[in-house]
């Protein structure tokens, strides 16, 4: 139910949701809650929808909020069954907690799959503060371009620059600390189309010119 009260008076589904839409505004995103014409399959081929949460017309680009791990469940079918599993042991509706570790719009599967469809350029997701270490390999492994709320803007400027022509990347660095020896592992992605400058055409030499 739709009762958190967000910029400019829209309700949310969530009070992390609300409270993100602020900062959001002032980047271009506003709340959408836009179902995608085309349809999405999972692995089992079964067909589903989505939406979005936030769109930024400026550079048509949706936006996926997360404040939440997302979950590991493979289909949407899978999903079902579990949560229906779960509420009839409780004989109770589905908890929070339960929507968040086996619901298909938290698993992270889903959203490899509409991303795939739509491209990175058209569909981002982006969590209120960075995913731990394992959490954000698993995303990385799956092909998942996102970001955080506080590097959403150097993800708008990606965008600024790739739809103008440039050859720009969006970069996004996580490192892990081994805590028992302290060695550090980088991990991270880089998205877009950069590509390096062609290299300098050589010098004429003084004999060359003589000889032209």
């Amino acid at each position: 139910m739709k009762n958190h009260i967000g910029f400019n008076g829209i309700l949310h589904d969530s009070k992390t949701e609300a409270k993100a839409s602020h900062p959001l505004a002032k980047l271009g995103f506003y709340a959408s809650a836009k179902k995608f014409s085309q349809r999405f399959n999972d692995s089992d081929g079964t067909s589903f929808g989505a939406y979005d949460d936030f769109f930024n017309a400026k550079y048509s680009v949706h936006l996926e909020w997360k404040d939440c791990k997302l979950n590991g469940v493979k289909t949407k079918a899978s999903s079902l069954k579990q949560l229906a599993d779960k509420a009839a042991w409780r004989n109770a509706p589905n908890t929070a907690k339960e929507n968040i570790d086996f619901g298909w719009n938290q698993a992270w599967r889903k959203q490899s799959i509409v991303q795939t469809a739509l491209t990175p350029d058209r569909f981002i997701v982006c969590f209120s503060k960075a995913p731990p270490f394992e959490e954000a390999l698993t995303y990385i492994k799956a092909g998942i371009v996102f970001c955080t709320l506080s590097s959403l803007p150097s993800y708008l400027a990606y965008l600024h620059l790739s739809q103008r022509g440039l050859a720009v990347g969006f970069n996004l660095n996580y490192t892990l600390t081994d805590e028992a020896t302290g060695e550090t592992h980088p991990a991270g992605f880089t998205y877009g189309s950069a590509v390096e400058a062609p290299p300098p055409k050589p010098k004429a030499t003084r004999k060359a010119k003589a000889a032209q």
